[in-house]
Formats: C-alpha cells, structure tokens, sequence
C-alpha cells in the first residue's frame, strides 16, 4: 500500500512492523523521524541527551563565570577585570 497513513497504537511490535517513519508532537512542535517505533525512541533518547549535555556544559559556564566575578568583585583593584 502506497499511501500516507496515521496509526495511533500503544502495540511497539506492531508499529515497528508497519511503521516507516513516526511523527512525534511534543509541545506543539512537530518532528518526523524515519524509521520505525525503536529507531524513533533512539533517536529521541539521543536528541534528549544531547540537549541536556549542552544544558549541563551551560550551566558550568555560567558557574565558572559566577566564579569569576565573585572572586574580583571582593578586590576592588581587580574589579575592572570582571
């Protein structure tokens, strides 16, 4: 069958037998993923990962620079360094 079709099913095994690429609706965003319901939980799992890794390596930046500001603003002569 050649055609465009939307399945909703809660059964993996099936749609990992029917399903050719899954669209994922998450916070009115739309995304299409090619592959069937197991490629699809990878690639979200990965796209998660990678977001909370830049997230992480963020907040260490904003750390470092809390620091840093922190350290110099005690010293008035370093100040100007800050």
């Amino acid at each position: 069958y050649d055609a465009t079709m939307i399945i909703v099913s809660h059964d993996r095994r099936f749609l990992n037998q029917v399903c050719t690429h899954i669209a994922d609706l998450d916070y009115l965003q739309l995304k299409v993923y090619p592959g069937n319901y197991d490629d699809f939980m990878l690639a979200s799992l990965q796209a998660r990962q990678r977001v909370e890794a830049a997230n992480a390596k963020a907040q260490d930046r904003i750390s470092d620079l809390q620091e840093f500001v922190r350290r110099f603003s005690a010293n008035a002569s370093k100040a100007r360094q800050a």
